[in-house]
């Protein structure tokens, strides 16, 4: 990273790692209400989220293949 990108990136990067590691990346007591609010429907699977924008995306650029 410090041969390709500016300091203050590798330094925020390296952080955010670092609580990864630390604190872990689980979804406390609320959150899932909270994201529910946010986002005008529940959290889903990020696989679910994948496929649903790569069909939109496949559509958009070929909408006779739609389907």
């Amino acid at each position: 990273m410090r041969n390709h990108g500016p300091a203050w990136a590798a330094f925020d990067i390296r952080m955010m790692f670092q609580g990864y590691l630390e604190r872990g990346f689980v979804a406390e007591d609320g959150d899932a209400a909270i994201f529910t609010k946010l986002l005008g429907h529940e959290p889903r699977a990020y696989d679910d989220f994948a496929n649903e924008t790569m069909h939109e995306w496949q559509t958009l650029a070929n909408p006779r293949v739609a389907a």
